[in-house]
Order: C-alpha cells, then sequence, then structure tokens
C-alpha cells in the first residue's frame, strides 16, 4: 500500500507526536491506543524506516517521524484550508473588525488564521492588537474593540458573551543546557499567577527573574537562563524542537500549576455578517488549534 492511500491516518499520526505518547493521544482523539498503535505500525510499513523512539515517557520522533510529521502538518493544513474557502464562498464581506488578545496567542494562533481570512475574505479588514489579558478586556467591555481571545476573567459581565476554547495550566521548564549557577533562578510572568511565592518557597528558589510577558520568559528559559514557569501550551513549540523539557523536581508529584480557560469574547449584541462571520471562524480555527 503507497502512502497516498493512508492519508486519513495523518492525522492520527500527528496526534500522536503533537501529545507525545499513544496514551494521552488516544485521548484527544478519542479512539483506542491499540488502534493508533495499528496506525503507526501500517505506517512505518509503508515507509519502510521507524517513525519513534518509544520510551516509559512516551515517544520521540526519528528522522523519517519528523519529515512525515513535517508533510502532515502541510497537507492538513491545506485540507482545512480548501474545506473553510469551499464553505465560505460566495461570502461578499467587507468592513473593519477589532480584535485584542494576549502576546503568546497572538504569537502562536494568530499568523496562520489572519493569513486564512484573508484568502477568504479579502476585503474585510482586521485591526489586531495585544496587551495583557485584564487590559485587553476593558477594551472590549468600552467597545474599543469587537472581539477578544483572552484568559477568562475572574467575573464576566451580562453584557459580555464567551465561549471557552480550552484549558490551561502553567508547568516548569528548562533547557536542556541549563546550568548549575542558574537552577535556582525561577523566571515568570507574573501577572497571570495566584501563587507564586510559594511556588518559590516550595521548590527551593533563591532568586528570580520577572518578565513583562510569557515570550520573554520562554526565550530566556530557551537560553538557559533559569527555569521557566510557563503554560504549556507556550512551552509545547519548544519542547517539540528540543529547547525546553519539563523540569523534574523531586517534590513535583504533577508539574501542572493555576489552571486557567482561554476564552473568545464579544459583547451581547446584534452582530454586524462580519462579526458573525469573524467569529464563527475564529472559534472553529481556535477549536482546531487547541488540539495541536
Amino acid at each position: 500500500m503507497r502512502l497516498k492511500d493512508q492519508l486519513h491516518k495523518l492525522e492520527y499520526f500527528c496526534a500522536v507526536v503533537e501529545a507525545g505518547s499513544l496514551k494521552r493521544a488516544s485521548d484527544i482523539v478519542l479512539i483506542g491506543q491499540p488502534q493508533l498503535t495499528k496506525v503507526v505500525k501500517q505506517l512505518e510499513e509503508t515507509l519502510k524506516a521507524p517513525l519513534f523512539l518509544r520510551s516509559s515517557k512516551g515517544v520521540v520522533l526519528t528522522k523519517a517521524g519528523d519529515q512525515l510529521y513535517q508533510f502532515s502538518k502541510q497537507i492538513l493544513q491545506k485540507a482545512n484550508e480548501a474545506e473553510f474557502s469551499i464553505m465560505s464562498a460566495g461570502d461578499k464581506l467587507s468592513g473593519t473588525i477589532r480584535v485584542g488578545t494576549y502576546d503568546s496567542i497572538a504569537r502562536y494562533f494568530f499568523p496562520d488564521f489572519l493569513k486564512y481570512l484573508k484568502a477568504t475574505a479579502p476585503d474585510l479588514k482586521i485591526f489586531l492588537e495585544t496587551g495583557r489579558s485584564a487590559d485587553i478586556f476593558k477594551k472590549l467591555k468600552n467597545k474599543s474593540l469587537d472581539i477578544a481571545v483572552i484568559v477568562k476573567p475572574e467575573q464576566l459581565p451580562k453584557n459580555i458573551k464567551s465561549r471557552k476554547m480550552y484549558t490551561d495550566a502553567f508547568g516548569l521548564y528548562k533547557s536542556p543546557s541549563l546550568s548549575s549557577e542558574f537552577q535556582s533562578t525561577l523566571v515568570y510572568f507574573p501577572y497571570p499567577l495566584n501563587k507564586t511565592e510559594t511556588v518559590m518557597g516550595k521548590f527551593g528558589f533563591s532568586e528570580s527573574m520577572i518578565c513583562d510577558n510569557l515570550e520573554t520568559v520562554r526565550t530566556l528559559t530557551e537560553q538557559s537562563i533559569g527555569i521557566g514557569l510557563l503554560p504549556h501550551k507556550v512551552a509545547k513549540e519548544s519542547v517539540m524542537a528540543r529547547k525546553l523539557t519539563a523540569h523534574n523536581h523531586p517534590k513535583i508529584k504533577k508539574n501542572t500549576f493555576d489552571f486557567h480557560d482561554i476564552v473568545l469574547c464579544h459583547r451581547d449584541e446584534k452582530l454586524e455578517d462580519e462579526n458573525r462571520f469573524t467569529l464563527g471562524e475564529m472559534e472553529r480555527f481556535l477549536q482546531l488549534w487547541s488540539k495541536i
């Protein structure tokens, strides 16, 4: 059997890569682990090359596996773009939509989404503004923005509608080349956290570096400057690239702190066609992206 006859299996293969283990991928795609194992084996037999190195901690891509993963992501992305383009064919949308979000979502989600939106609705103008979730939320409430993707605030006014896109949490990460002089340094972005002092004291950090955004935390941590406190979603790309690894502290049973919901928000009012279209496509894109 040729690879072109097994394209439907590539989504499952990508799920295993991105989840880091067959078990976690099974929970995400909602099929049994034995079936996922069979899919991987069939792809390996077709390509006559191992795709993963397996261990008790999960799976790591081989060179052949990495090549197939890059190819698979391109194929799946093109399929999604074709589906969305066909479904929105004939839409003649124009006007301006003002969207706000915090820096990490802007960095990881919006580039692909904005390219897609420009292709499907070329006359629709999008103004994107980034900042801290609290500041973006204030601008949504005072009508400076139309749509926001933010960390859910403790209370939502009745005139703001929200839809949960996914739940994330923070964990400790470090560079594989972290030197001993920075092993007691915690690098973190303080604003969304409630328990940073507890984390520092509990795990023996004696120094800290406070950063203005999560991307700075990620960059410093990748450069071996301390141990970073990062959302798992933010750290994932760097983990996949082997620039970061989870920090296995002897006192940590589960490397997860401060769960938080990421929500898509807009004001509770009649939506124009442009807003409704953008909101619907953003929700669909976020749901796909959150599974990666």
